[in-house]
């Protein structure tokens, strides 16, 4: 019999939430804390569970906690030769393999939870956990008192490779690929590290501004140059846990055949630029952790990359233009969008106007005031005006899944941890570089540019700044563009 997946979306050739990264012809099995996940080639551990309606990581007190690509637990593998704990949002799905959590630590009540066994007789103790073990369950029952594992759980591993070269560049989307080029037409050799398995970032989900190419064009162009070149060295699949002004150490996952192993590396450079992005805010408001409950970012990785998408009925609540794509997309693969709402009073976007070609109508000046769990494993939503934020707009809507996102702040994590400084600014509610460091740069979102060109730009024009040579990139000269409002202020729900 054909094991269920109700998370996994169809497969459709001509829209983009199809699962560009899976194999659907190629079907495995894992195993993780005793259980067998279905999935696909390409699958990652974590797809693999959220396709097979694992949503939930475990709970605060009696408060569940979303599982997501922003928030899950590490692993260790139990079958393979790997030297470190494994992120399971980077690890890859192989046939037979068998994961645990690290200190997964069950409650006593609840799926999963093992029965008192007294004298039962071997036979019968065996039958009841193979039935436990069938039984379907949505949550991993990971104690949260003590948080989720921070990139440090990999300080305390021996480095199994140390490398040097001319330049490092971390990110590889259009900003961090423009550095890379223009390094090595200045001959420098670079280490291009990259957290996901691709090149090209979030350029397909922040997409192009008006009168620019495509987001794809933009990568092969900048890619066409690097590819074996021997000045350029890529390190996909790992993420940078550590740095200073002279070397970063990162954690790098790979896999050959069915055989995942993962390695910490230190590499050092006499000059580093940083392209790592932009971090996505979530508007405050109570039950905005709840299983069902993603970012626009997250929710567009899930199901661009895997086809993982919970239910058919969603509602969208945002204060940045560029996260309603996702509704028009997820239209386009039969989700039901049951409510759009925008926190901005006025708000501009071709989105929008798209919307209203799928007959999506556009609740503007709204807010979410609250999201609860209903009887049914959905969601009970409560919205309210921005203007008056206490008070409940309209009855509760259920949906399975809620869509939100309050705008966009540069990812400065590893900037600061290089000792570089910020500040805060009022007007766009982010924080900005405030200092430099001599042998680091910004480029991309980081360095402020909103475009793609900007960000093409930007990454060269910091490749040139730390060689001293002459550049003529002034910031991002898009300005307002006069038909995509700008992102809205952090939405915050009053209490009720």
């Amino acid at each position: 019999m054909k094991e269920k997946m109700p998370d996994r979306l169809k497969f459709d050739e001509d829209a983009l939430f199809s699962g560009q990264l899976i194999d659907r012809g190629r079907p495995l099995h894992f195993k993780l804390n005793g259980r067998s996940y279905p999935a696909f080639r390409g699958d990652t551990i974590l797809s693999a569970i959220l396709a097979a309606g694992v949503d939930t990581i475990g709970q605060v007190g009696e408060y569940p906690i979303a599982l997501t690509p922003s928030c899950f637990p590490m692993l260790v593998a139990l079958d393979q030769k790997t030297q470190c704990p494994l992120p399971m949002n980077r690890t890859p799905a192989t046939n037979g393999a068998q994961y645990e959590t690290i200190s997964h630590t069950r409650k006593q009540t609840g799926p999963g939870t093992r029965k008192k066994t007294g004298n039962m007789a071997p036979g019968r103790l065996r039958r009841l956990a193979k039935n436990l073990l069938k039984r379907p369950v949505s949550n991993l029952e990971l104690d949260l008192e003590l948080g989720v594992f921070p990139d440090e759980i990999w300080q305390g591993y021996p480095v199994h490779e140390k490398l040097e070269v001319d330049l490092i560049v971390v990110g590889a989307g259009v900003g961090g690929l423009s550095a890379a080029r223009t390094a090595i037409e200045n001959g420098l050799e670079v280490a291009l590290i990259e957290q996901s398995t691709y090149p090209g970032g979030d350029t397909k989900f922040f997409g192009s501004v008006e009168g620019e190419k495509r987001p794809e064009d933009f990568v092969a162009e900048l890619l066409l140059p690097l590819k074996g070149n021997h000045l350029a060295k890529f390190f996909f699949n790992s993420r940078v846990f550590s740095i200073n002004s002279s070397s970063v150490a990162l954690h790098q996952i790979k896999q050959e055949g069915s055989i995942v192993s993962s390695r910490i590396l230190n590499i050092s450079a006499r000059k580093i630029v940083l392209a790592t992005g932009a971090m996505e805010k979530l508007p405050l408001f109570p039950g905005n952790r709840l299983p069902g409950v993603m970012g626009a970012r997250d929710a567009f990785q899930l199901a661009s990359n895997w086809g993982v998408w919970r239910g058919t009925e969603a509602a969208f609540c945002t204060a940045s233009s560029v996260a309603t794509q996702v509704a028009l997309l997820a239209a386009d693969v039969g989700v039901k969008i049951v409510k759009l709402a925008d926190s901005r009073v006025r708000p501009r976007s071709r989105f929008f106007e798209f919307a209203k070609a799928y007959g999506i109508s556009l609740s503007t000046g709204t807010v979410m005031n609250e999201a609860v769990p209903s009887a049914r494993n959905r969601l009970d939503l409560k919205f309210g005006l921005a203007a008056n934020p206490g008070q409940h707009q309209g009855d509760p809507l259920e949906v399975d899944r809620l869509v939100v996102c309050a705008g966009w702040q540069p990812d400065l994590l590893l900037w600061h941890m290089a000792g570089g400084r910020s500040h805060w600014d009022a007007s766009c509610q982010r924080l900005v570089r405030s200092s430099r460091i001599k042998q680091v740069e910004l480029a991309g979102f980081c360095a402020g540019a909103k475009s793609m060109s900007a960000c093409l730009e930007s990454g060269k024009a910091a490749v040139l700044e730390l060689l001293n040579m002459e550049q003529t990139y002034v910031g991002d000269r898009s300005g307002t563009n006069r038909h995509e409002s700008a992102d809205g202020l952090l939405p915050v729900a009053c209490p009720g």
